[in-house]
């Protein structure tokens, strides 16, 4: 299992998919848009992760900059990888990223 942040805007849109796929979120107002999250994409790229299995995205979490700080927007995993620590793993590596 690799944890990734998210290098391009094609990456970022089947990231988006799999997000509506867990938490049915994607497209449902304007913070939810991918032009939203390409807009979050390129002021702080490092904050959008992925983890994948093989080619298979299985998870993601989201974080965004408010008040100088960095908050958890979303944070998914499909349900054939839970409970094998993914969750855990992406907050701890978003966690790492706060240093603003």
């Amino acid at each position: 299992m690799e944890i990734e942040h998210i290098k391009d805007e094609v990456t970022l849109k089947n990231v988006l998919n799999i997000a509506d796929e867990i938490l049915g979120i994607y497209s449902k107002g304007d913070n939810n848009s991918l032009t939203y999250w390409k807009s979050k994409f390129h002021e702080n790229p490092e904050l959008l992760l992925f983890s994948k299995d093989s080619d298979e995205i299985c998870g993601f979490p989201f974080g965004i900059i408010e008040n100088s700080a960095v908050t958890l927007r979303y944070v998914g995993v499909k349900q054939k990888y839970q409970r094998q620590g993914i969750y855990v793993n992406l907050l701890r590596r978003l966690k790492n990223k706060q240093n603003y």
